[in-house]
């Protein structure tokens, strides 16, 4: 699916980490590069130490979502040490009257619930949907990424 604006992912990590030196308790918290420890990748993640990880996936136009919550499955099984939190935030792309995309949403949240009850120590998922017009998203991707930073202090002060 393409977009008719211009990448919001990129201009929100860009403003994310910009503005990562402001987050409450970051001083234990590192803005590592988008790769976790094997080949898996997330569009931003931070790190209190190499077994906790905070992942964020922004979804604008990926036609499988799910895909980006079923990796870390994998990552978690392959590294019994670690936690994750898992924030996924749907753009535009994503409307809730669109059948295809509903089902797809869905089926990350179910794929996301089974993995908390799996791993109930070790993973946490986070859901979150911005639906505002293209319009809005071309020239407010900065005021976005202010309400996913708000997203990030939560759940690195519990």
């Amino acid at each position: 699916m393409k977009t008719n604006y211009p990448n919001l992912t990129k201009a929100v990590c860009a403003t994310i980490k910009s503005k990562f030196s402001q987050i409450d308790n970051k001083d234990e918290w590192h803005l590592n590069p988008a790769d976790l420890k094997t080949s898996f990748r997330s569009d931003i993640q931070i790190s209190k130490n190499s077994d906790n990880l905070l992942c964020i996936e922004i979804e604008e136009a990926q036609p499988h979502p799910d895909t980006n919550v079923t990796k870390y499955w994998q990552f978690l099984e392959a590294n019994p040490q670690t936690r994750i939190t898992l924030i996924q935030i749907f753009g535009r792309g994503f409307m809730e009257t669109d059948n295809n995309y509903a089902s797809r949403m869905q089926l990350c949240k179910f794929v996301a619930n089974k993995l908390e009850v799996m791993y109930p120590h070790r993973f946490k998922y986070v859901w979150q949907k911005f639906v505002y017009p293209s319009e809005y998203y071309m020239h407010h991707s900065e005021e976005i990424a202010y309400l996913i930073v708000d997203i990030i202090r939560k759940e690195l002060s519990r």
